[in-house]
Parts: structure tokens; sequence; C-alpha cells
């Protein structure tokens, strides 16, 4: 089950990516929380994992311009624990 856990991280990161290159096509662009949610949910993943799995592209696939995460993030409004705690991110680009 390894290859198919590692099949299905290659295939978030593949749309997270085609998702970035839509929306930060004219520059940076801000990423919601539910389109990470919905990309995840459509491979078997978890609400929680998702979140996880795109917060660990920062600096692989994507980062903010601020440079500064907490900055950039728009918090959750329910209050959520980590890593469900934002909403969106602002000021995203695609590496």
């Amino acid at each position: 089950m390894v290859v198919d856990a590692e099949k299905q991280r290659m295939r978030f990161r593949e749309e997270v990516w085609k998702l970035l290159s839509k929306k930060t096509r004219r520059g940076q662009s801000d990423i919601l929380r539910a389109e990470v949610e919905v990309i995840g949910a459509s491979l078997g993943l978890a609400e929680e994992d998702a979140c996880r799995e795109f917060l660990g592209l920062r600096g692989v696939l994507w980062d903010v311009r601020s440079g500064d995460l907490l900055a950039s993030m728009v918090a959750s409004a329910k209050g959520e624990a980590p890593p469900r705690n934002w909403f969106a991110f602002a000021d995203v680009y695609l590496l």
C-alpha cells in the first residue's frame, strides 16, 4: 500500500500544480482551503491530510510573495486547529 500512498501524493501534487498554474497565470493569487480539500477528497484524502500535504509543498511547489506565511494567511473564522486553521492564503505564486 506504500506505493498507492505515494501515487496519491504525486497525484495530489499534480492537481495542486494545475490549480495554481491556472490561478497564478496573471501573477500571484489567493488559494482557498476549500479548493485544496476538494482536490484531496477527489483522491481519497481526509481534509486534514489534504491541508497537511498542501502546506508541505510550500517552498517546493508554491510560496507567498510576502515571505511570511502567517502574514499571508486568512485565518479560519471557525477557529480550527492546524493544519486546517486557515481559510485562504493571499499572494501565492507557483515556483
